[in-house]
């Protein structure tokens, strides 16, 4: 204690500065005076307020009727302890926290009583705690969040714990539902499922809110990991797939995916990827288990997906032209484009591995532009210096088809490169019609408006040929290579194709055969009337500088 302040304490009081008075009387925490018996000599005004008793209510009283016993001889102790301020929290009434300061009275080295300051920190306390809880607990789900959720997996990995599962829970296409029905409804339904969790997994497994649509659950010391899966697939069979909220029902698909420690995995990130991967294979059952080979396979997509966004700006894709040729001069009157995907690592990669991927992204969008831009540029080229009636056909998907600039796209692109439009193809397949008819009808109508060709691609495997034919203006039906393929083994593709031959002549229209890979195959459709074909047998998808290779050699209508 330093001399200044046993000098100070060992005053009497009333030689004291008077505003010291004030200051005890009217500090916010409360402030009792008591001697070493432990009686009460004085209390201030917020005493009365804390302990809820008038302030003549406190004379006479001892300090054990605020405390217990226990506590109240701590603060008066004469160890040496006491002959120094300190602090210490007690629950006051079994439910404030205070934290009481001790300061004792000296009076010539000897101690004649205390000062004794209570601060209610309850509500301090109580704000702590809810600070602490919203760290690793979701407010919405009231489950543990993505934090804890990695101190235990953290835990586990580093502790080398039993063989332990790592579920992830998805909500399927939740994006969908908080945009089609509000945040409101998506909030309502991720309580849902939290609660749905809660109730179907075993109470001594962890369960926790990962990350927005997504849960965690923890099953730890398996003993049998086949007959965990069998448990864990009856769950997520169980679970609900319809949900009331505000008196309307939603329909909501829950998927499960496993992964193993340390089978598939030593390390949180690793395992929560691979149990991820697992979630993409759970779309074709109830509960995806982590398979190397698929996961394999969903990894590549993927990878190929976040690829595909630079593609275009890298210059990675190229066109590749077949041929199309009239059998009966044996020239070539028209060229289809092909898309080729050449990545720096992987090489050519098919259009049927990254084409559905740029469908599915509406990257394909851009793509298409590019393509059409390249393919007219080269025809134009073509058309000045080799043969100037050559044909370019081009197939549009879904996501190109219904983009609301396509015929506006499709002249520029014609215009810009000074290209006939009777001699630019598009081709579509029939089963685009399925997405909006009317809408499809439109285009096509606008499309022909602007005088390019029009051709149904893949005739024959899609839904409604028969009706729409009568009602679109098309030019061209393409025969598909399944129908070639089979028709001299299979008597139904024959009739189908001597069918489809027929109904062309009988509407005017032009045909065209592709996949034509034999001598036989070629002598059988001229024989029936189609002189049009494309395939191996005459020449494979090729890039631009062999196909003008190929025109110089004067093989052109």
């Amino acid at each position: 204690m330093s001399p200044e302040f046993k000098a100070e304490v060992n005053k009497p009081v009333q030689e004291r500065d008077n505003s010291f008075e004030y200051l005890y009387k009217y500090h916010p925490d409360a402030i009792l005076r008591i001697d070493c018996s432990g009686m009460i000599l004085y209390a201030n005004d917020s005493a009365s307020e804390l302990f809820n008793r008038p302030q003549d209510g406190f004379s006479g009283s001892h300090y054990s009727s605020i405390l217990t016993k226990s506590e109240w001889q701590k603060e008066i102790s004469h160890t040496n302890e006491a002959y120094f301020p300190h602090t210490r929290e007690i629950i006051l009434q079994g439910e404030r926290i205070c934290k009481v300061t001790s300061v004792p009275i000296l009076l010539e080295g000897t101690i004649q009583g205390f000062f004794l300051n209570f601060r209610d920190v309850t509500e301090m306390k109580r704000a702590e705690e809810k600070i602490a809880h919203s760290s690793y607990y979701d407010e919405l789900t009231m489950l543990p969040n993505d934090r804890m959720v990695m101190e235990k997996l953290e835990y586990i990995t580093s502790q080398e714990i039993e063989r332990t599962a790592i579920i992830k829970v998805n909500i399927d296409r939740f994006k969908y539902i908080n945009e089609m029905f509000g945040k409101r409804t998506g909030d309502a339904i991720i309580r849902e499922i939290g609660g749905e969790l809660r109730k179907l997994v075993p109470k001594q497994f962890f369960v926790g809110r990962f990350f927005n649509d997504e849960f965690v659950v923890i099953a730890h010391r398996l003993q049998d990991t086949d007959f965990f899966y069998t448990i864990a697939g009856e769950m997520a069979k169980a679970f609900k797939k319809r949900y009331i909220i505000d008196d309307q029902e939603y329909h909501v698909q829950v998927s499960f995916g496993v992964a193993i420690y340390p089978d598939h995995g030593t390390h949180p990130d690793m395992l929560l990827k691979k149990s991820d991967l697992a979630l993409k294979i759970s779309k074709e059952s109830a509960l995806g288990r982590y398979n190397e080979e698929k996961s394999q396979e969903i990894e590549r997509r993927y990878f190929l997906q976040k690829e595909l966004m630079h593609a275009l700006r890298r210059n990675e894709f190229l066109l590749y032209y077949q041929p199309q040729f009239d059998t009966r001069t044996n020239q070539i009157t028209g060229m289809e484009v092909l898309l080729r995907w050449n990545h720096p690592a992987l090489g050519i990669i098919s259009p049927a591995e990254f084409i559905p991927i740029a469908e599915e992204t509406g990257l394909i969008i851009d793509i298409g532009k590019w393509s059409m831009q390249e393919a007219c540029r080269q025809l134009r080229h073509w058309q000045k210096t080799k043969s100037p009636d050559l044909r370019l056909s081009m197939n549009l998907s879904v996501k190109q088809f219904y983009q609301p600039d396509l015929v506006p796209m499709v002249t520029n692109v014609l215009r810009d490169n000074s290209i006939i439009p009777e001699h630019f193809e598009l081709e579509f397949t029939e089963s685009l019609s399925m997405h909006n008819s009317e809408t499809f009808i439109r285009t096509i109508r606008e499309l022909k408006n602007i005088k390019i060709h029009l051709s149904i691609d893949d005739f024959g495997t899609g839904y409604s040929s028969l009706s729409y034919l009568t009602q679109l203006p098309l030019d061209k039906i393409k025969i598909d290579r399944s129908f070639v393929h089979n028709m001299l083994s299979s008597k139904q593709d024959e009739i189908v194709i001597k069918a489809i031959i027929g109904l062309a002549e009988n509407l005017g229209l032009q045909m065209i055969a592709e996949g034509v890979e034999s001598e036989v195959q070629a002598a059988f459709l001229e024989a029936h009337g189609c002189h049009h074909m494309q395939g191996f047998l005459f020449s494979r998808p090729l890039p631009h500088d062999q196909i003008t290779e190929m025109l110089s050699k004067q093989y052109i209508s």
